[in-house]
């Protein structure tokens, strides 16, 4: 799964590789992952969501928000470009 996420990054600067990519090069068990998972969604806000790379990938809300808010880097910073 991580790979496929890697590959399709390196590609096309998107995660989700298209299903019918998948299909053809006969990465069927990648492909019923992705169905279950859905798109990898790119973070927009400080509630993410973020990617758990578990069989199969899962996605939460963040959940080290206050960490990241004591270490002085609160997920604005990172929203915002390390501004």
């Amino acid at each position: 799964m991580v790979q496929s996420y890697f590959g399709s990054f390196i590609r096309t600067g998107d995660p989700n590789a298209p299903e019918g990519y998948l299909a053809v090069r006969g990465y069927d068990d990648i492909l019923q992952a992705v169905r279950q998972t859905g798109r990898w969604e790119q973070v927009k806000s400080s509630d993410g969501p973020i990617r758990y790379f578990d069989w199969p990938c899962t996605a939460d809300p963040f959940t080290d928000t206050a960490q990241c808010r004591w270490l002085g880097y609160p997920i604005e910073y990172y929203l915002e470009g390390g501004k």
